[in-house]
């Protein structure tokens, strides 16, 4: 993909809604609670501070942000910190994250009946996604490869992360 198509698809998107995955919204429930640790911890190893920035930046424009409760609970079991004063800044920052985005329930029950093989691939939380992504016609980001190209064999509009972080700064750097 070229820069212009990203531009298009957040412009097409932009009142529809943005979905994201478990590893991005650590990221930014991270980037909440110290931007230094992005990077520190295993989940967000392959992430800096500068994603949380980028991030940010990028998810400004959408007017709706959507996680499913099984995106929060991955998210919240693999952010967890050590330490009374860091919990408490963990928890503050889930609420505030929460205050920005949708969240949209997605019964157990729905996810197995839209597709058993699709949980059985993907899990319970990439399988919700798939179907959200559906449902709503909501653009995702996701670093995850193989939910992403499912979303795409879905026809459901997909952005993988690290790809187009790649573009976008070798296209500004020119």
């Amino acid at each position: 993909m070229e820069p212009r198509d990203y531009e298009a698809l957040f412009s097409r998107y932009k009142t529809r809604g943005i979905l994201l995955d478990t590893n991005l919204l650590l990221v930014l429930l991270t980037g909440l609670v110290d931007e230094r640790l992005i990077g520190k911890r295993e989940r967000t190893k392959d992430y800096s501070s500068d994603d949380y920035l980028y991030l940010t930046g990028v998810l400004e424009p959408f007017h709706k942000r959507y996680f499913t409760p099984h995106i929060l609970t991955e998210t919240l079991g693999l952010g967890s910190f050590h330490g009374r004063d860091r919990m408490f800044k963990y928890f503050e920052a889930s609420q505030a994250l929460c205050q920005h985005f949708c969240e949209q329930v997605l019964l157990f029950t729905d996810i197995l009946a839209a597709s058993q093989d699709l949980y059985c691939r993907l899990g319970l939380t990439d399988a919700g996604i798939v179907l959200l992504a559906k449902q709503k016609e909501l653009l995702t980001m996701t670093n995850d490869k193989p939910l992403a190209q499912e979303l795409r064999a879905q026809g459901c509009a997909v952005i993988h992360y690290a790809t187009m972080k790649q573009v976008l700064s070798s296209h500004s750097a020119r």
